[in-house]
């Protein structure tokens, strides 16, 4: 078993987690992480989750929602 720290965490989207950097090759997904999750998050239509590195920048995220 390795002691080394893991490399990213899993956790709900914070104000401080890092979202510039984020790709994955399709505009739309992209587009829903930077502009829009933490809004909805906020109003409660859903619940995003990152993985981040230790400078909080996001590398992959999936969201929890209600209403799909």
């Amino acid at each position: 078993m390795s002691t080394r720290p893991a490399r990213y965490t899993l956790v709900r989207l914070a104000p401080e987690h890092v979202l510039d950097a984020f790709t994955c090759g399709d505009a739309d997904i992209v587009a829903f992480l930077r502009d829009r999750a933490r809004a909805e998050q906020a109003a409660g239509l859903s619940q995003v989750y990152v993985a981040a590195n230790r400078a909080r920048d996001v590398v992959a995220y999936f969201t929890l929602s209600p209403l799909t």
